[in-house]
Protein backbone atom coordinates (compact mmCIF):
# COMPACT_ATOMS: atom_id res chain seq x y z
CA UNK A 1 0.00 0.00 0.00
CA UNK A 2 2.88 2.68 0.90
CA UNK A 3 4.60 1.79 -3.05
CA UNK A 4 1.16 2.56 -4.50
CA UNK A 5 1.11 5.62 -2.54
CA UNK A 6 4.10 6.51 -3.38
CA UNK A 7 3.64 5.82 -7.22
CA UNK A 8 0.44 8.16 -7.10
CA UNK A 9 2.30 10.81 -5.35
CA UNK A 10 4.98 10.78 -8.19
CA UNK A 11 2.29 10.55 -11.14
CA UNK A 12 1.24 13.39 -9.16
CA UNK A 13 3.73 15.58 -9.30
CA UNK A 14 4.80 14.93 -12.73
CA UNK A 15 1.48 15.78 -13.64
CA UNK A 16 2.10 19.25 -12.14
CA UNK A 17 5.95 20.17 -13.10
CA UNK A 18 5.09 22.69 -15.77
CA UNK A 19 5.35 21.96 -19.46
CA UNK A 20 8.43 23.35 -21.62
CA UNK A 21 6.33 26.82 -23.19
CA UNK A 22 3.93 26.79 -20.90
CA UNK A 23 3.98 30.46 -20.18
CA UNK A 24 4.40 31.53 -24.01
CA UNK A 25 0.34 32.32 -24.71
CA UNK A 26 1.74 35.95 -25.07
CA UNK A 27 4.30 35.34 -27.11
CA UNK A 28 2.55 34.71 -30.47
CA UNK A 29 0.33 37.81 -30.51
CA UNK A 30 4.19 39.98 -30.07
CA UNK A 31 5.23 38.12 -33.06
CA UNK A 32 2.20 38.40 -35.17
CA UNK A 33 2.25 42.40 -33.77
CA UNK A 34 6.04 42.51 -35.36
CA UNK A 35 5.56 40.84 -38.35
CA UNK A 36 2.67 42.98 -38.86
CA UNK A 37 4.65 46.30 -38.11
CA UNK A 38 7.24 45.11 -40.30
CA UNK A 39 4.38 44.72 -43.06
CA UNK A 40 3.17 47.98 -42.23
CA UNK A 41 6.44 50.30 -42.60
CA UNK A 42 7.47 47.89 -46.01
CA UNK A 43 3.25 49.11 -47.24
CA UNK A 44 4.60 52.46 -46.43
CA UNK A 45 7.89 52.70 -48.59
CA UNK A 46 6.29 50.98 -51.35
CA UNK A 47 3.64 53.63 -51.23
CA UNK A 48 5.75 55.99 -51.27
CA UNK A 49 8.04 54.96 -53.72
CA UNK A 50 4.46 54.82 -56.22
CA UNK A 51 4.98 51.02 -56.44
CA UNK A 52 0.84 50.26 -55.85
CA UNK A 53 0.07 53.18 -58.59
CA UNK A 54 2.77 51.19 -61.00
CA UNK A 55 1.92 47.88 -60.67
CA UNK A 56 -2.28 48.40 -60.70
CA UNK A 57 -1.70 50.91 -63.82
CA UNK A 58 0.12 48.22 -65.16
CA UNK A 59 -1.81 45.24 -64.56
CA UNK A 60 -4.60 44.69 -66.87
CA UNK A 61 -5.68 41.22 -65.62
CA UNK A 62 -6.83 43.35 -61.96
CA UNK A 63 -4.98 39.56 -60.40
CA UNK A 64 -2.48 41.83 -58.85
CA UNK A 65 -5.44 44.35 -57.24
CA UNK A 66 -7.32 41.00 -55.99
CA UNK A 67 -4.69 39.60 -54.47
CA UNK A 68 -3.95 42.47 -52.64
CA UNK A 69 -7.52 42.49 -51.33
CA UNK A 70 -6.84 38.99 -50.36
CA UNK A 71 -3.65 39.63 -48.15
CA UNK A 72 -5.41 42.60 -46.28
CA UNK A 73 -8.70 40.28 -45.60
CA UNK A 74 -6.55 36.97 -44.60
CA UNK A 75 -4.41 39.61 -42.72
CA UNK A 76 -7.65 40.53 -40.76
CA UNK A 77 -8.80 36.78 -40.33
CA UNK A 78 -5.62 35.93 -38.83
CA UNK A 79 -4.94 38.30 -36.58
CA UNK A 80 -8.28 37.71 -34.90
CA UNK A 81 -7.99 33.83 -34.45
CA UNK A 82 -4.35 34.55 -33.30
CA UNK A 83 -5.74 36.79 -30.41
CA UNK A 84 -8.93 34.50 -30.34
CA UNK A 85 -6.67 31.33 -29.98
CA UNK A 86 -4.19 33.18 -27.71
CA UNK A 87 -7.41 34.16 -25.12
CA UNK A 88 -8.41 30.18 -25.13
CA UNK A 89 -4.35 29.55 -23.87
CA UNK A 90 -4.59 31.59 -21.22
CA UNK A 91 -7.84 29.97 -19.73
CA UNK A 92 -6.21 26.42 -20.69
CA UNK A 93 -2.98 27.64 -18.49
CA UNK A 94 -5.12 28.76 -15.62
CA UNK A 95 -6.79 25.86 -15.47
CA UNK A 96 -3.55 24.03 -15.68
CA UNK A 97 -2.09 26.19 -13.07
CA UNK A 98 -4.88 25.88 -10.00
CA UNK A 99 -4.80 22.64 -7.71
CA UNK A 100 -7.84 22.54 -7.85
CA UNK A 101 -9.97 21.04 -10.21
CA UNK A 102 -12.88 22.55 -8.72
CA UNK A 103 -11.78 26.25 -8.45
CA UNK A 104 -11.64 26.63 -12.09
CA UNK A 105 -14.67 27.10 -13.68
CA UNK A 106 -14.80 30.82 -12.89
CA UNK A 107 -11.56 31.74 -14.83
CA UNK A 108 -12.27 28.97 -18.20
CA UNK A 109 -13.27 30.71 -21.22
CA UNK A 110 -16.52 28.93 -23.59
CA UNK A 111 -14.39 26.93 -25.28
CA UNK A 112 -12.20 25.60 -22.23
CA UNK A 113 -15.46 24.77 -20.18
CA UNK A 114 -17.25 23.37 -23.25
CA UNK A 115 -14.26 20.45 -23.53
CA UNK A 116 -13.77 19.95 -19.47
CA UNK A 117 -17.66 19.61 -19.61
CA UNK A 118 -17.57 17.32 -22.58
CA UNK A 119 -14.11 15.03 -21.52
CA UNK A 120 -16.30 14.87 -17.84
CA UNK A 121 -18.95 13.58 -19.40
CA UNK A 122 -17.21 10.32 -19.79
CA UNK A 123 -15.79 7.49 -17.19
CA UNK A 124 -12.35 8.01 -16.46
CA UNK A 125 -11.60 4.33 -18.15
CA UNK A 126 -13.33 5.37 -21.38
CA UNK A 127 -10.29 6.41 -23.69
CA UNK A 128 -11.67 6.09 -26.80
CA UNK A 129 -14.75 8.35 -25.96
CA UNK A 130 -12.24 10.92 -24.89
CA UNK A 131 -9.85 10.86 -27.76
CA UNK A 132 -12.86 11.52 -29.95
CA UNK A 133 -13.64 14.40 -28.11
CA UNK A 134 -9.95 15.70 -28.23
CA UNK A 135 -9.83 15.10 -31.94
CA UNK A 136 -13.23 17.08 -32.19
CA UNK A 137 -12.09 20.08 -30.29
CA UNK A 138 -8.09 19.52 -32.12
CA UNK A 139 -9.99 19.99 -35.36
CA UNK A 140 -12.12 22.75 -33.84
CA UNK A 141 -8.31 25.25 -33.44
CA UNK A 142 -6.88 23.59 -36.39
CA UNK A 143 -9.63 24.15 -38.86
CA UNK A 144 -8.56 28.34 -39.05
CA UNK A 145 -5.48 27.52 -40.37
CA UNK A 146 -6.11 25.15 -42.58
CA UNK A 147 -8.75 28.03 -44.09
CA UNK A 148 -5.52 30.06 -44.40
CA UNK A 149 -3.31 27.97 -46.21
CA UNK A 150 -5.83 27.19 -48.96
CA UNK A 151 -5.87 31.43 -48.81
CA UNK A 152 -1.63 31.39 -49.19
CA UNK A 153 -1.94 28.64 -52.19
CA UNK A 154 -5.21 30.92 -53.67
CA UNK A 155 -2.94 33.72 -53.89
CA UNK A 156 -0.14 31.85 -55.45
CA UNK A 157 -2.22 30.64 -58.16
CA UNK A 158 -3.78 34.15 -58.89
CA UNK A 159 -0.07 35.08 -59.54
CA UNK A 160 0.06 32.08 -61.97
CA UNK A 161 -3.11 33.27 -63.63
CA UNK A 162 -2.19 37.00 -64.23
CA UNK A 163 0.99 35.65 -65.21
CA UNK A 164 -0.86 33.55 -68.30
CA UNK A 165 -3.06 36.45 -68.79
CA UNK A 166 -0.04 38.80 -69.74
CA UNK A 167 1.10 36.15 -71.98
CA UNK A 168 -1.68 35.95 -73.34
CA UNK A 169 -1.79 39.63 -74.20
CA UNK A 170 1.71 39.75 -75.54
CA UNK A 171 1.00 37.21 -78.05
CA UNK A 172 -2.56 39.10 -79.08
CA UNK A 173 -0.84 42.25 -79.41
CA UNK A 174 1.48 40.32 -81.88
CA UNK A 175 -1.17 39.25 -84.22
CA UNK A 176 -1.59 40.62 -87.55
CA UNK A 177 0.96 42.94 -86.78
CA UNK A 178 2.96 44.50 -89.85
CA UNK A 179 6.40 46.14 -89.57
CA UNK A 180 7.33 48.18 -91.64
CA UNK A 181 9.79 50.91 -90.24
CA UNK A 182 11.14 52.22 -86.77
CA UNK A 183 7.97 53.72 -85.73
CA UNK A 184 5.68 50.23 -86.07
CA UNK A 185 8.30 48.40 -84.42
CA UNK A 186 7.88 51.08 -81.44
CA UNK A 187 4.20 50.76 -81.48
CA UNK A 188 4.41 46.81 -80.87
CA UNK A 189 7.11 46.85 -78.12
CA UNK A 190 4.59 49.15 -76.27
CA UNK A 191 2.12 47.16 -77.13
CA UNK A 192 3.96 44.30 -75.72
CA UNK A 193 5.05 45.79 -72.74
CA UNK A 194 1.66 46.41 -71.64
CA UNK A 195 1.40 42.09 -70.99
CA UNK A 196 5.05 41.73 -70.28
CA UNK A 197 4.38 44.50 -67.15
CA UNK A 198 0.85 42.45 -66.32
CA UNK A 199 3.04 39.06 -66.50
CA UNK A 200 6.05 40.16 -64.58
CA UNK A 201 3.58 42.23 -61.46
CA UNK A 202 0.93 39.61 -60.90
CA UNK A 203 3.61 37.44 -60.48
CA UNK A 204 4.92 39.29 -58.08
CA UNK A 205 2.42 40.31 -55.92
CA UNK A 206 1.39 36.53 -55.82
CA UNK A 207 4.67 35.40 -54.30
CA UNK A 208 4.99 38.17 -52.26
CA UNK A 209 1.29 38.21 -50.71
CA UNK A 210 1.58 34.31 -50.17
CA UNK A 211 4.87 35.00 -48.51
CA UNK A 212 3.32 37.28 -45.94
CA UNK A 213 0.51 34.95 -45.62
CA UNK A 214 2.67 32.20 -45.41
CA UNK A 215 4.57 33.73 -41.85
CA UNK A 216 1.26 34.92 -40.21
CA UNK A 217 -0.56 31.42 -40.77
CA UNK A 218 2.85 29.54 -39.29
CA UNK A 219 2.47 31.26 -36.01
CA UNK A 220 -1.45 30.66 -35.97
CA UNK A 221 -0.37 27.09 -37.10
CA UNK A 222 2.12 27.18 -33.94
CA UNK A 223 -0.28 28.60 -31.53
CA UNK A 224 -3.04 26.50 -31.84
CA UNK A 225 -0.68 23.53 -31.35
CA UNK A 226 0.10 24.86 -28.38
CA UNK A 227 -3.25 25.00 -27.15
CA UNK A 228 -4.14 21.74 -28.26
CA UNK A 229 -0.83 20.41 -26.64
CA UNK A 230 -2.78 21.77 -23.31
CA UNK A 231 -6.17 20.61 -23.98
CA UNK A 232 -4.08 17.14 -24.00
CA UNK A 233 -3.36 17.88 -20.76
CA UNK A 234 -6.02 19.14 -19.10
CA UNK A 235 -7.51 15.40 -20.66
CA UNK A 236 -4.69 13.54 -18.71
CA UNK A 237 -5.41 16.01 -15.76
CA UNK A 238 -9.27 15.27 -15.11
CA UNK A 239 -8.70 11.21 -15.94
CA UNK A 240 -6.19 11.46 -13.56
CA UNK A 241 -8.13 13.78 -10.91
CA UNK A 242 -11.53 10.86 -11.43
CA UNK A 243 -9.34 8.14 -11.14
CA UNK A 244 -7.83 9.76 -7.49
CA UNK A 245 -11.42 9.87 -7.04
CA UNK A 246 -12.72 6.96 -6.97
CA UNK A 247 -9.84 5.21 -5.80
Amino acid sequence: MKAARNSKATVNAAHEVPTIGSDSTGFYPQLWFLLLSLMVFATYVAWDLNLFSLILASDKSYMASLTMSLVVVMTLHCGWHIFHTSRHSRSAQRWLDEKSLLATQASQSVFVQRFVNDISVYPADDIDDKDAILEIHADAVRSPTELGWFFVDLAVRLGLLGTIIGFILIFASLDNIDIEGGDDLKNLLIAMSGGMGTALYTTLTGLVGASVLSFQYLILSRQSEHLVAQLLRIRRRLRHGVAQIHL
